[in-house]
């Protein structure tokens, strides 16, 4: 089975953000952190990373997949992918996209089943 989401989120919500840091903690793992800290602009950083997590549990919510459940990377620093940390969800395949403006951060997700 095939299946999609996708999510958008204004990126001004993660510069308002009081904590910044828990927030970040929340729903990445200790190597995107890591990743994030080295990137140009921390929040939109976030806010993509945070649209294209959404956008993965949103397109198999019978699965319970959960923030840390998996990672969001980089393959040559250019093309994302996804790395899936819970050994249960190994077998799926997973394929995202994530973009952003100034204002906004949209990821999207194909998972196979």
């Amino acid at each position: 089975m095939i299946s999609a989401g996708v999510d958008i989120i204004e990126i001004k919500r993660f510069r308002k953000a009081k904590n910044i840091q828990r927030l970040a903690d929340f729903f990445l793992s200790k190597k995107e952190i890591k990743l994030a800290l080295n990137s140009r602009d921390f929040c939109q950083y976030l806010a993509s990373r945070f649209s294209v997590k959404e956008a993965v549990i949103k397109a198999v919510p019978e699965l319970n997949i959960g923030y840390l459940d998996f990672e969001v990377l980089k393959k040559d620093r250019i093309k994302p992918y996804i790395n899936v940390i819970t050994k249960k969800f190994k077998k799926y395949s997973i394929s995202v996209s994530l973009s952003h403006t100034d204002s906004h951060a949209v990821g999207f997700a194909i998972v196979n089943y």
